[in-house]
């Protein structure tokens, strides 16, 4: 509830709610407070937490990944079963996953009693409604669950019972899910059975959402290394937004980079800030987890932070004041740095700032390999680059999904075109490309342009069913966006137009980002054939509050590319560009530093290498990598084994080597999050060697992962003890 609360906007209308992809971004970026802090009978829906030493402990509590399954077919249906067992990950554990559905005209008979039928008289969905706007969550299933759907009399998954000439799984009357849902006692206490079809189905067919479920790996450990503390007086709490910003230099007036919040901005309806009316209900204090900017402190230690409250008030209503405002420093120890200036009045439609010096001890990760192993064209290669630090887990960017700001010297106007948007029950439109796009790791020759300001490689475009932070379909989507929100065309003035030749694909936007047209905006984005990508600026005007993004993305939630105005500010008649990484096409670096692929051509590469560690901070080396050529160039290729045995391990561990070049190696064990639990170095001569371990048995039963690296490299799975794989 305290998370919910944060974005439940209509006080009017009981409860809007909100979508769980709001919610999960507010938990990613600030925490969630366990119910000792929020008791959930003990709050209503409006209710902000106040407190910081609360928020600091809910910090504790985050979200590191979002994933997707699609269960649209059997093999989507085994897999989201095993995240239900297991975790997808042989825990004695399992899992929930989430989903959206419409619950208007929902069907749910009960199961016929008398027939022998499994779970008789329990109620089961035969049907969602076409209009989503509820989230339910799959706890379980039961292949021998039946339901009757076209009262033939029989159970059967291979009759074709929609008369659409095929079998498949939407043909299903045998199988179900189990839901639970927050309706008290209503059908068996929240619990519901969900034919197996309506995963398959789409919306207008009963089915859910996207055929997807929604799944949700949490950090096992995370610790703040800073945060903001302040106190915030204010009787209209959705007219301010909360933001915090850095800037290397004590003399700094306004930050150099900002990081804002899906909290905290413009929410929670005209109501105090702790969300009622009472003595006292217009003061709040916040906690805010500030870790990230410590990737943009100078490697003194030292920067200024500062505390911006921007207030947006068309009539101006709102009041209020900053009461207080530190700097918690957890980095080495617990440091507070406390703004003295004394109590700020909230100016109206500004934005209000603090600011105060601050110290942390920055210890970024380290990539340790120094070089890389030559490779041969037409020979499998395969090294492992090492990396350490102090706050796992580490991961390496993927270059083939990276991107890189670059200047643009040339101009556009912001006149011509075919308009294709708006138009009416349509906020995107599908065109064809003279050429082949190439975008990531594919090309593409249709794109969708979207009204709020971004271009959609292909032809299909996620779109939430509701959401309340605009920029989260961003995430969702491959492809481009110069400036991307919900924007506003008010008049036949503002359009969206197209234009497309040989040489480039040209989409500009005149709109707004309000509905009235007082704050308009002119930009561009233009496609090349080679794949460069570049924005164009005109007149731009936009509350300082207003949420937008610009960047490139993969559309997989994980791998995008920011434009770093998006955190200094967007100035007009400006142009910027991104360019994709130069990197082997037949290469590739998984997240955990493992270097693959098969050469295809001799020659060298400068191979740019960038690691994040668990509080976002980074670190970059660029290693050179040769290839030579195939048979009779005189440049051997490592083809070592490695064996670890036994396995399942009961005292010690052996690790046998052939062929393998004189150097060290590393013996890393790790448990099944991927958290290192024993590193341990060996020595080798060189061609045969077996090393002992016996250090690996002093380990927890269970079973783990290993990975040896250096001048060999191997990784699999470890059982110790007793436990045995499934």
């Amino acid at each position: 509830m305290a998370v919910f609360n944060l974005m439940n906007y209509d006080y009017s209308s009981s409860c809007p709610g909100v979508s769980y992809f709001d919610t999960w971004s507010i938990i990613k970026a600030n925490g969630i407070p366990g119910s000792t802090d929020f008791p959930v009978n003990s709050q209503n829906s409006y209710v902000w937490m106040s407190g910081y030493d609360k928020y600091y402990r809910g910090m504790k509590n985050r979200v590191d990944q979002v994933y997707a399954i699609d269960v649209g077919s059997p093999e989507g249906l085994i897999t989201l079963k095993h995240w239900i067992h297991d975790h997808l990950a042989y825990s004695d554990i399992g899992g929930v996953a989430n989903f959206q559905i419409g619950s208007g005209d929902m069907q749910t008979p009960r199961i016929p009693v008398g027939q022998g039928l499994e779970a008789e008289g329990e109620y089961i969905v035969t049907a969602y409604g076409p209009n989503v706007g509820h989230a339910m969550s799959f706890v379980g299933w039961n292949d021998n669950v039946k339901y009757d759907v076209n009262g033939d009399g029989w159970f059967t998954n291979n009759v074709d019972i929609n008369s659409d000439g095929k079998v498949d799984m939407r043909d299903w009357e045998v199988g179900a899910m189990l839901v639970v849902n927050s309706w008290g006692s209503y059908y068996n206490n929240g619990k519901l059975w969900v034919q197996y079809r309506l995963l398959a189905e789409d919306l207008n067919h009963g089915g859910i959402w996207n055929n997807a479920v929604m799944v949700v790996k949490p950090k096992r450990t995370y610790q703040p290394q800073m945060t903001v503390k302040t106190k915030i007086r204010y009787n209209q709490r959705n007219r301010i937004k909360i933001q915090v910003g850095v800037a290397a230099s004590p003399d700094a007036r306004e930050p150099e980079f900002t990081m804002d919040f899906p909290c905290f901005a413009f929410q929670g309806d005209t109501l105090p800030m702790q969300g009622f009316y009472g003595l006292g209900a217009d003061l709040i204090e916040l906690g805010l987890d500030i870790t990230p900017l410590l990737d943009r402190f100078p490697e003194s230690g030292q920067a200024k932070i500062f505390l911006d409250v921007i207030q947006k008030s068309p009539n101006e209503t709102g009041a209020g004041r900053i009461e207080s405002f530190s700097v918690m420093d957890y980095s080495d120890g617990t440091h507070e740095y406390a703004n003295t200036g004394g109590i700020m009045d909230i100016h109206d439609n500004a934005m209000t700032s603090l600011s105060v010096m601050a110290t942390a001890k920055i210890t970024r990760p380290e990539i340790l390999s120094e070089s890389l192993p030559d490779a041969v064209v037409g020979q499998e290669y395969r090294t492992q680059i090492e990396a350490d630090g102090l706050v796992g887990p580490f991961k390496f960017t993927n270059p083939k999904y990276q991107y890189i700001q670059s200047s643009v010297n040339e101009t556009v106007t912001f006149t011509g075109g075919t308009t294709v948007l708006p138009m009416p029950d349509q906020n995107y439109r599908v065109m064809d490309i003279p050429f082949a796009f190439p975008l990531y790791d594919q090309t593409y020759t249709q794109v969708s342009v979207l009204q709020d300001g971004g271009i959609v490689m292909g032809s299909k475009v996620v779109q939430y069913p509701y959401e309340i932070d605009h920029r989260l379909p961003f995430y969702q989507n491959r492809g481009v966006y110069p400036f991307f929100s919900k924007l506003w065309y008010p008049s036949a003035a503002y359009k969206v137009t197209f234009q497309a030749s040989a040489s480039e694909v040209l989409v500009r936007w005149h709109a707004a980002t309000d509905q009235s047209g007082n704050e308009q905006l002119t930009f561009a984005a233009k496609l090349l054939p080679d794949g460069r990508i570049q924005f164009f600026y005109g007149d731009v005007t936009y509350n300082p509050g207003f949420p937008w993004i610009s960047g490139v993305s993969t559309g997989n939630h994980t791998d995008f590319t920011l434009m770093d105005y998006i955190h200094t500010g967007l100035k007009s008649n400006t142009a910027s560009g991104a360019e994709k990484t130069i990197w082997p096409t037949w290469l590739t670096l998984g997240s955990t530093g493992d270097l693959k692929g098969t050469p295809t051509a001799p020659g060298q590469w400068q191979l740019p290498l960038e690691l994040t560690d668990g509080n976002s901070l980074r670190t970059s080396k660029t290693l050179t990598l040769k290839t030579a050529g195939g048979a009779g160039t005189g440049t051997s290729l490592n083809t070592s084994s490695v064996t670890l045995y036994p396995n399942p391990v009961t005292d010690e561990v052996w690790i046998q080597l052939k062929n393998t070049d004189a150097g060290r190696i590393t013996l890393e064990i790790m448990d099944l999050t991927g958290k290192t639990v024993l590193r341990k170095n060996f020595e080798v001569r060189g061609v045969e060697e077996l090393l002992r371990c016996g250090e690996v048995a002093e380990l927890p039963q269970g079973i783990y992962l290993y990975r040896v690296s250096g001048s060999a490299f191997a990784k699999g799975k470890m059982v110790i003890g007793s436990a045995q794989p499934r």
